[in-house]
């Protein structure tokens, strides 16, 4: 990379990149300075970033954000003189007094969100793909064949039946762990590959493993808004024929975490979203390289460890999706459904402008104009 004028940067490759203009659009394409990991180990990068957008961060702390107008932005400038971002709670639903505080509120849940007068609302579609995890250093999922016999005996069509009954979202078996539209999507048309193979007889008497209450235990990491109480119906639907006894519970990220690395924590459902950009940051947390390791298993370390190396976007993808399937196949994670999830904007006094109903994670803030 050459810098060649104050505006103008030069980069040459060592080889025809067909797909670098997409990358350097990409979200997650940065210029940074060439002692940008000396100012992160200082902090100051997060004190005074470096952008070309139409805004620049005045402010930021745990739980806000403070944007003002980027002087030095090149094109039209924005309606929006000022934006602050505050965190609210994902675990609970929205409040009056919050939606009443707010011009914008992004990502409310279908059930959650309350209306107020002079609010408007606008939906977009969230996909999703929901698996059964299990972890590994849990004393009983050790045993693949275990793991296998439990997802076998897991009635997904009862629970899905009860959990989305009345609700706007729809629900399809899944066939790959990477969630509709990304780069590594699996081939459709092949059926419903959901299931492990095999055939398990009832002889293998699931029930013993659950002696212990501790054990009985399947865990909701992703599922904020769904009361506990439906969740256990839905349990109970799916486990009905294979007379398991399960208690569904309700836990936060951070929590289950912690219990999946000392053990505690065994079988669990979790969400796969596609506001993530690229597969390799999805499974890179089936891994030992990444922030978590959801299940303890390491047969993915070492090929994620080389896959970025690939400059075919082509074989990349490939990799992801073999990737994905190697999961499955060892019976580690498997998709159980692609849930496309209705999430609204609740707006005031503002046009959310050039907005698709497809997941817009990365909309533009530029293109907010007041309601007229």
């Amino acid at each position: 990379m050459e810098i060649a004028g104050p505006r103008i940067v030069l980069i040459r490759l060592e080889s025809p990149s067909p797909d670098l203009l997409h990358t350097l659009a990409s979200p997650l394409c940065y210029i940074l300075p060439a002692s940008f990991e000396a100012l992160i180990r200082q902090g100051a990068f997060f004190r005074d970033p470096i952008g070309s957008g139409p805004y620049r961060i005045a402010l930021r702390d745990p739980l806000h954000i403070k944007l003002s107008i980027n002087p030095y932005y090149r094109k039209p400038r924005p309606w929006l003189t000022e934006i602050t971002f505050q965190i609210l709670n994902s675990r609970r639903g929205l409040r009056r007094e919050e939606l009443d505080r707010f011009d914008l509120i992004a990502g409310a849940p279908m059930e959650t969100a309350v209306v107020l007068p002079g609010h408007r609302t606008q939906t977009y579609m969230h996909p999703v793909v929901e698996f059964l995890g299990f972890n590994l250093r849990h004393h009983i999922w050790k045993n693949r064949t275990l793991r296998e016999a439990f997802a076998a005996a897991f009635d997904r069509e009862a629970f899905y039946r009860v959990l989305y009954k009345g609700r706007t979202a729809s629900w399809h078996p899944a066939d790959s762990l990477i969630p509709y539209g990304m780069l590594a999507r699996a081939k459709t048309g092949e059926g419903d590959r959901n299931r492990p193979h095999g055939q398990f007889s009832v002889t293998l008497q699931l029930s013993e493993l659950f002696a212990r209450s501790e054990d009985a235990v399947i865990d909701f990491v992703t599922a904020p808004h769904i009361a506990e109480t439906k969740l256990q119906r839905a349990v109970d639907a799916a486990t009905r024929s294979s007379g398991l006894r399960l208690r569904a519970r309700k836990i936060a990220l951070a929590d289950f975490i912690d219990q999946a690395r000392r053990g505690a924590a065994g079988i669990f459902v979790m969400q796969l979203a596609a506001d993530i950009p690229d597969p390799h940051e999805i499974l890179i947390n089936f891994t030992d390289d990444g922030p978590v390791n959801y299940t303890g298993y390491t047969g993915l370390t070492a090929p994620l460890r080389t896959v970025l190396s690939t400059t075919s976007r082509r074989d990349r993808a490939a990799t992801y999706a073999a990737l994905a399937e190697q999961l499955r196949q060892e019976a580690v994670a498997i998709p159980i459904a692609s849930v496309l999830n209705e999430k609204l904007f609740v707006r005031k006094g503002l046009a959310l402008t050039q907005m698709n109903q497809y997941g817009p994670w990365y909309y533009p803030l530029n293109m907010v104009q007041p309601e007229i």
